[in-house]
């Protein structure tokens, strides 16, 4: 009964490859995964050395903390009460859905032969070079380099050679990518950029009364900066958006630069930023270049997400320059309506999805301002409140107590502070997600020398040996301090708890690597006893993590027809048996990471029709393949 349950779910695995493939509107020619992993660690992370190691923190913190207002340089005869500012809003931890992984048993139900020496009990189908078979002896598995772009065009030259199939991990890893990057696409052209469309024209309309209101006063220069900033977002998004005369040199001026993406250059409306922003990350990559409509959302998104108004600065006056405007932002949200609804629920409805998607900003939020906001000038202040310029200092020390990024996403100097430089407010901030901050634990200032990782750091933070040991085999281990940081970061991975590894898709889908990262237990098949087989399992691991690089940028496709023709003939053989990667507990994460996907997108109305029927056929094939692993 087996055997035929493997060829049935063969069959569908084969089917929904080829459909997801087709469905995805990717490009087939596009890098593969290996190629993305080089590309991602030579271009993702841009380090500027400081002197002084950071130490990696017990566990980023996820929600604003209590915070205490500082007290003022008092009169003598004043002593005021501490104001406590409320933890971070409900709203803005949203939980969307459940993992539910089965309970798998592991230990291995069949008795697996030892391969011959000359392979006289193993039946080798394939023409192998005296190489090729020594190391099919040794290791129980040989692997030779191919030519096929797609998974689906593999198994099916299995399935009409009658050949016996091997169903791996990866396959249904590259499935799982290619449907989520796929629902991903569509909810950001069906509800994202809509709702990114009427924000920026709420906000450049309120931003703009703002700008009026505080004309002659010395607020006045921050007031054009913050309808300089929404113009940049909207005209990105919406090239006919129409901007003020008074901040159009500004806006033209940034977008020039956005469209150049030369380099590291100084930014027209952020002039305090010493050392320029980074425009080469507004090229548009991953599905955002396949309709102009998604590279303009891109763009508009990347701005938001990248430009920081600090705290403080080098020069104390940058910082609240840079605070001024961020408090006309944070007020814009609060009093802007969009179509009849607060502009800040509209927000929450743009963030909460992403949240999901990816994970919540690494940098200060709207939420977190808002309640500082609300504890130094009052309860729902208005534009002249905040505007005092008395409380600004306040308003700065008092947020500053609110939690630093845990990834450098700014270019600094190797003299700056990094907290100090880099913590302030952005309008939709980019995510914290664990593998960026184990790069950052990795690298310089924190490993001297070391001033790029590599995908195996994730790898072997997450516990495989095997990727460690590749990682001492390259030299990277004798940096001073990488071997204490990388035992720091295991420490770190391993605390995780099951809630805090699965509250996103980003980061279940990474949970998903575990057991393929383990070295088999006792009684596995001899193929799967060699460290071929944990390089192997690495591979897949490392191709997997590529594709959710490459998914989550921001935050390929041939089609083939059936081989041969229909028509009579002599009855066709007895299909040849298959076998599955018996991986059961993969299996069982993979299909609570879809399951996941379905309920929280249905929960949301961002999943269609033909998107739940693909991701509930994945499921399927995964919980069949965990029941016949």
């Amino acid at each position: 009964m087996k055997r035929f349950s493997v060829l049935r779910s063969f069959v569908l695995l084969s089917f929904l490859l080829m459909l997801a493939a087709c469905n995805s509107g990717q490009d087939t020619n596009a890098t593969s995964p290996a190629t993305a992993v080089s590309t991602l660690l030579s271009t993702s992370v841009s380090v500027v050395p400081t002197d002084t190691p950071i130490p990696p923190t017990a566990t980023p913190p996820v929600a604003t903390p209590t915070i205490v207002i500082p007290t003022p340089e008092p009169e003598p005869t004043l002593t005021p009460e501490p104001i406590v500012v409320p933890d971070v809003a409900v709203s803005e931890k949203p939980v969307f859905a459940v993992f539910r992984e089965a309970a798998v048993d592991t230990t291995s139900a069949i008795y697996h032969d030892p391969i011959a020496p000359d392979l006289s009990n193993v039946v080798v189908p394939f023409i192998l070079s005296e190489g090729q078979r020594a190391r099919l002896a040794q290791d129980g598995l040989v692997v030779s380099p191919g030519v096929e772009k797609e998974f689906f065009t593999v198994y099916e030259q299995v399935r009409y050679a009658n050949l016996p199939p091997f169903v791996t991990s990866d396959s249904l890893l590259h499935v799982y990518h290619l449907l989520f990057d796929k629902v991903l696409r569509t909810a950001e052209k069906e509800s994202f950029i809509p709702l990114l469309a009427g924000l920026n024209e709420a906000m450049l309309a309120e931003t703009d009364a703002q700008y009026r209101a505080l004309q002659g006063t010395e607020w006045e220069d921050a007031a054009r900066r913050t309808v300089a900033f929404i113009g940049v977002g909207s005209k990105l998004l919406d090239a006919n958006t129409q901007i003020p005369a008074y901040a159009a040199d500004l806006v033209n001026a940034e977008i020039a630069n956005i469209e150049d993406a030369s380099g590291i250059i100084p930014s027209p409306i952020f002039p305090g930023l010493e050392n320029g922003e980074d425009y080469t990350q507004y090229i548009a990559r991953g599905h955002y270049t396949t309709s102009e409509a998604l590279t303009a959302y891109f763009k508009s998104m990347m701005w938001y997400g990248r430009m920081t108004f600090r705290l403080k600065s080098r020069d104390p006056e940058v910082g609240k320059a840079e605070t001024r405007a961020a408090l006309l932002l944070v007020q814009a949200l609060r009093t802007a309506e969009v179509n009849g609804n607060f502009a800040l629920d509209v927000w929450l409805d743009l963030y909460n999805p992403t949240v999901f998607f990816v994970g919540r900003s690494d940098d200060l939020t709207a939420f977190q301002y808002l309640d500082v906001i609300d504890a130094v000038y009052g309860s729902n202040p208005g534009l002249a409140a905040i505007a005092d310029e008395s409380k600004l200092p306040t308003f700065i020390e008092t947020a500053n107590q609110l939690p630093p990024p845990q990834i450098l996403g700014l270019v600094i100097s190797v003299t700056d502070n990094v907290e100090d430089v880099t913590k302030g407010f952005r309008f939709m901030g980019q995510r914290f997600v664990p593998d960026a901050y184990i790069f950052r634990q990795l690298i310089y200032r924190n490993v001297d020398g070391r001033m790029l990782p590599k995908g195996l750091d994730v790898m072997a933070a997450m516990g495989s040996d095997r990727a460690y040991a590749l990682l001492d085999e390259m030299g990277e281990t004798d940096y001073e301090r990488y071997p204490e940081q990388m035992a720091a970061m295991q420490d770190w991975t391993a605390g995780l708890t099951t809630e805090e590894w699965t509250e996103t898709l980003y980061t279940a889908w990474l949970y998903t690597f575990y057991p393929l990262l383990e070295e088999p237990g006792d009684g596995a098949p001899q193929f799967m006893q060699s460290d071929a087989w944990l390089d192997k399992q690495l591979n897949a691991s490392l191709g997997s993590w590529a594709e959710l690089k490459h998914d989550t940028i921001l935050y390929a496709k041939q089609v083939y027809a059936e081989l041969g023709g229909g028509g009579s003939g002599a009855p066709r053989p007895l299909p040849a048996q298959g076998y599955v990667e018996p991986v059961p507990q993969f299996f069982a994460r993979l299909s609570a990471l879809t399951g996941m996907t379905i309920d929280g997108l249905n929960d949301r109305g961002l999943l269609n029709e033909q998107d739940h029927n693909s991701l509930a056929r994945l499921q399927q094939l995964a919980d069949s393949f965990q029941n016949i692993a």
